[in-house]
């Protein structure tokens, strides 16, 4: 594998905590994880590392899949890389299959460092090893060029790059064992740029009407594209809106949020498919959690 997020934030700084493993442990044994040898790989990371580690559970026709995991780091980027690859290896090597890292090695090919404030690794634990998804992420920022480069290899339709604004981009790639890859841009709008009135307009002419009445109640919204194009939203709450719109999305009082919260977890961002605004309940969708204070508190 060549030298190289879920979702994306611009609110953490590096930090060391055991008490992140503390809560990982509690989670896993809360959730009732299955043990295999990705959790373990994933396991010694934590362990060792101690940034921000992300929890995300997935909501579907009333199933609910826990087992998914980001560790989001700040700081040396060439080292976090060298990290995260050395997990990606890891897991390689207690499987008969193999990642694909070809878009990783393009996403960081002639990539300012000094540029990249937060990269992430993460994974959707599976019992079957061969069956879990991986996930590699960076936030590339004010690199034009780069950001074209990407924006040609993902060959982007009109409809994705009518959200593409700016120079910087959120950028990364999920992978399997099977040697499947398939590339991801999060592009990301915060209060400020819903002030921009040329960026206000062209949100509004691009997100639909439901999307669109959201927006003042999140304090970042990131898009994310299906392989149709179709777009997933991606919705950093405010903690002032986080009760009614927790509410709204049908979420008020769930099982996995009040067990997550005995934890000391928070729900930071809730994702779902655009066109699932104003649909029946209940809706798939994915819960990210972070601890109620992260290890900088600086959330």
């Amino acid at each position: 594998m060549s030298s190289i997020a879920t979702t994306p934030s611009s609110t953490f700084h590096e930090a060391r905590d055991p008490g992140v493993a503390r809560m990982f442990e509690a989670y896993v044994k809360t959730f009732e994880l299955p043990e295999n040898a990705v959790l373990a790989a994933f396991r010694k990371l934590v362990h060792e590392d101690h940034h921000l580690l992300e929890y995300s559970v997935k909501l579907d026709e009333g199933k609910v899949h826990p087992a998914r995991f980001a560790m989001i780091y700040s700081g040396d980027m060439r080292a976090r890389f060298d990290r995260i690859l050395e997990f990606f290896k890891e897991v390689m090597a207690a499987s008969t299959g193999r990642l694909d890292a070809s878009l990783i090695a393009a996403i960081v090919r002639d990539l300012d460092l000094t540029k990249v404030d937060f990269c992430a690794c993460g994974f959707d634990l599976r019992p079957n090893v061969d069956d879990c998804r991986f996930k590699f992420w960076a936030w590339v920022k004010d690199q034009p060029l780069k950001v074209d480069q990407l924006l040609e290899l993902y060959g982007a339709p009109p409809s994705v790059l009518d959200l593409i604004l700016g120079n910087d981009l959120p950028v990364g790639c999920d992978m399997d064992l099977r040697g499947n890859t398939r590339m991801k841009l999060y592009p990301s709008f915060t209060a400020e740029d819903r002030a921009n009135r040329a960026i206000r307009r062209r949100l509004e002419a691009t997100l639909s009407a439901p999307a669109l009445a959201l927006m003042p109640r999140v304090e970042r919204l990131n898009v994310s594209f299906d392989p149709d194009h179709s777009r997933v939203l991606h919705l950093q709450l405010l903690p002032h809106q986080l009760p009614a719109m927790l509410a709204e999305l049908g979420l008020a009082g769930h099982p996995v949020i009040e067990r997550a919260s005995a934890l000391g977890l928070r729900v930071h961002v809730v994702s779902l498919a655009e066109s699932a605004l104003g649909a029946p309940m209940p809706r798939p969708m994915n819960l990210y959690f972070i601890p109620r204070r992260a290890p900088s508190g600086e959330v």
